[in-house]
């Protein structure tokens, strides 16, 4: 799994519907504005540490901008990292709960297949609502991890 990968993702059709890999593994509660352009520049490093831990890093114009562990296990030849859980509020009068899973794994292609899935879920006194979302990104490696 080590190696550089592109930020951008591979076949996706609509640029509105893709993510950068760098929003996926450093910021994946963030939400774009609506006239905000995704930034697609730069490359992810990520190095294998243990079967606990990667290491992910990213570069822009060959400087490193951010560097951070995830912790997580390895399961069905994915990486599945910890679960990132964000709830605010008190319940039964105002609350909101999300949840994102992230899964890093390589296809038969040598290509970084991301999976992730969000859970969202808010309340207000007795009206609540919510929804999840699945979605699977293909990023083309660059080069193996020096």
């Amino acid at each position: 799994m080590s190696g550089i990968y592109s930020n951008a993702p591979e076949g996706i059709s609509n640029i509105d519907e893709a993510e950068d890999l760098r929003k996926l593994l450093f910021k994946p509660f963030y939400v774009y504005a609506w006239e905000e352009e995704k930034d697609f520049n730069g490359e992810i490093e990520i190095i294998q540490l243990s079967n606990k831990k990667i290491e992910i890093s990213y570069f822009n114009d060959n400087k490193l901008i951010i560097s951070k562990i995830l912790k997580g296990k390895f399961k069905d030849g994915f990486f599945v990292v910890k679960r990132k859980i964000r709830p605010i509020g008190v319940p039964l009068i105002f609350y909101t709960y999300k949840e994102r899973r992230i899964m890093i794994g390589l296809d038969e292609d040598d290509k970084l297949i991301i999976k992730t899935g969000k859970y969202d879920v808010g309340m207000i006194f007795i009206f609540a609502g919510g929804g999840k979302e699945r979605n699977k990104y293909e990023f083309k490696k660059k080069k193996p991890s020096s």
